[in-house]
């Protein structure tokens, strides 16, 4: 079957997913073409080049994107990522690869963008 235009602009409607982890369940959604852009642009600086410090953060950025309560809403509210840096490894390991996927996202395609900036300018700074 062939969508006509209404039909494939009409495909807002987000996916989600429950992911076991192991002292409990944690609900995923998908990301808007436009969440999923600004997320792969969130690396980059006000200058247009690529920050180091923000590029630390983007598997704890996806997840913090991702995770919504039992009612559809964000369980953390931008800037929260941070929040997640102290929980287990495996746990975060487990989380972003769920989303990684459920996004659309390639295994690699979030590190290729990291690999793909040759050069991160020696000045970056966390406030860029």
């Amino acid at each position: 079957m062939i969508l006509t235009r209404g039909e494939l602009l009409g495909l807002t409607t987000r996916r989600y997913r429950l992911v076991h982890l192991p002292d409990g369940d944690v609900r995923i959604r998908s990301l808007t073409e436009s969440e999923k852009t600004d997320f792969e642009a969130s690396i980059l600086n006000t200058k247009g080049d690529y920050s180091l410090s923000k590029m630390k953060a983007q598997r704890r950025r996806l997840i913090a994107l991702c995770l919504v309560d039992d009612k559809h809403n964000l369980l953390l509210q931008p800037g929260d990522e941070e929040l997640l840096k102290n929980i287990d490894g495996a746990i975060a390991s487990r989380l972003y690869d769920e989303c990684r996927e459920h996004c659309g996202f390639e295994e690699g395609d979030i590190e290729d963008l990291v690999k793909n900036s040759a050069s991160v300018p020696a000045n970056d700074s966390p406030t860029d």
